[in-house]
């Protein structure tokens, strides 16, 4: 602007700080004379888009948490809980279900590989 630019040019040259929506404002604001109050509708609205990106990020927490205690549930299930059972049922000499050697297979998986899953989780 001390070269004599205009407001909407000085806006243009940094894209990232302000979207061309915001410099055609600017634009067309200056052009009109209405430069202060399309000023405190941009404040207004991006003060809004800040709140509303807020309570989305707020929102979304709560989920994101409950399914990592889900998964970490799970996954302790896997390594130490059903691997007792296992023992058990390999004592027993009985012939297992399909679903039931899966869950034991998945089971022995995470209980030798517990440190490799935990860092892929």
């Amino acid at each position: 602007m001390q070269s004599g630019a205009s407001l909407h040019e000085a806006f243009s040259q940094f894209p990232r700080a302000f979207p061309p929506v915001v410099t055609a404002l600017v634009q067309v604001a200056d052009k009109t004379g209405t430069l202060p109050q399309v000023c405190a509708e941009l404040r207004s609205y991006l003060a809004w888009m800040d709140r509303m990106m807020a309570d989305v990020k707020q929102a979304v927490r709560y989920p994101l948490i409950i399914l990592g205690v889900a998964i970490l549930f799970i996954f302790v299930i896997f390594s130490f809980v059903v691997p007792r059972f296992a023992t058990i049922l390999k004592e027993m000499k009985i012939a297992l279900p399909p679903l039931t050697q899966f869950v034991m297979g998945v089971s022995n998986f995470c209980s030798a590989y517990w440190w490799q899953t935990l860092l892929a989780v």
